[in-house]
Order: structure tokens, then sequence, then C-alpha cells
């Protein structure tokens, strides 16, 4: 039960990989009538902070509270840690329709934090200490793979938006 509880930062981490990548492929291979699942955005980045948070819980109560101090402040790897719950911690404040109706224009603003929030739970992910090299490496080795693809994907989007290159939807029906 320890290691299924302490490891649902996988799943948090998996989700907010899934938010942050559904938008950049639908705009590059999507059909107009799957945008329709980008309204679960929202839910999703509800569950990730909620499995974010339960990992913490469990990782303080493992750590007991006389050591929370060195845990939690005096590890590098910790710090962006705190940074990306800060970051979700606020998205999840704000991911709600009072929220949206209040803030308007500046709602799309805060949920940018998305993206510094994933940032630096892949660091977090990355730079913890691995009780096997190997296991490590290989870790680091996904983390920056990923990242380097979501820059790839990023920039295709934006060409795409700027119409400086067809989406493989209207590749599609020009096609026909």
């Amino acid at each position: 039960m320890y290691r299924d509880m302490v490891h649902r930062w996988e799943w948090s981490l998996n989700l907010l990989y899934i938010i942050i990548f559904m938008k950049p492929f639908l705009v590059i291979f999507g059909h107009p009538i799957q945008y329709k699942i980008l309204h679960f955005r929202r839910h999703l980045g509800i569950l990730s902070f909620w499995f974010a948070l339960f990992h913490t819980w469990w990782i303080i109560r493992l750590r007991w509270w006389r050591d929370i101090n060195m845990y939690l402040w005096r590890k590098n790897y910790l710090f962006r840690w705190w940074l990306a719950m800060i970051g979700m911690l606020i998205l999840w404040i704000t991911s709600n329709y009072w929220s949206i109706r209040m803030l308007k224009k500046r709602w799309k603003r805060i949920q940018y934090l998305a993206y510094p929030a994933l940032f630096m739970t892949m660091l977090h992910e990355a730079l913890i200490p691995r009780t096997v090299h190997f296991e490590w490496y290989e870790e680091v080795r996904f983390t920056a793979g990923v990242f380097w693809v979501f820059i790839v994907v990023k920039i295709i989007e934006y060409l795409i938006r700027k119409k400086k290159v067809p989406s493989a939807w209207s590749l599609y029906i020009n096609k026909k």
C-alpha cells in the first residue's frame, strides 16, 4: 500500500502531460468535432492536483513531523516541488465557474501557470535521487524527451495557427 500511495505522483504527472498535449494535438491532427473534449481539461487538472496532494500527504506522513523541515526546504528537488504545488493550488482554486466569470480574460492568463507547474514537476521527478542509477537515468531521459516533444508540438501548433503550415485535417479534406 505504501508504494501505491506514494507513487500517485506518476498519475498526476501523466494527467498533466495529457492536459498540456491535448490542445496542440487537436490543432495538428484533430477533427473539428473532437474539440468538445477540451472541456474536460479543467476536470483532469483538478484530478491531477488531488493525486499530487495525496502524494504530498503520504510523504509528509511517512517522514514524520520532526524531519519535515529537512525534507521540504533543504532539498533542492523539493523546492521545485513546492513551486509546482503552489502553481497547481492556484490552478485548483481558480478552476470553477465562479472564478471564470469573475476573472474573465485574466482567468486564461492564470491557467497558463500549468506550463511552469508541469516544468517544475518534471524537474522534481527527474532530479529525485534514485536507489538504482539505471532507473534514474531512464527517468531523466524520458522526462527530457517529453519536454523536447512538447517544444516541437507547440512550435507546430503555432505555425498552424498562423496559417503557415496546413493541419493534418485540412490535408485530409483537400485530398478528397
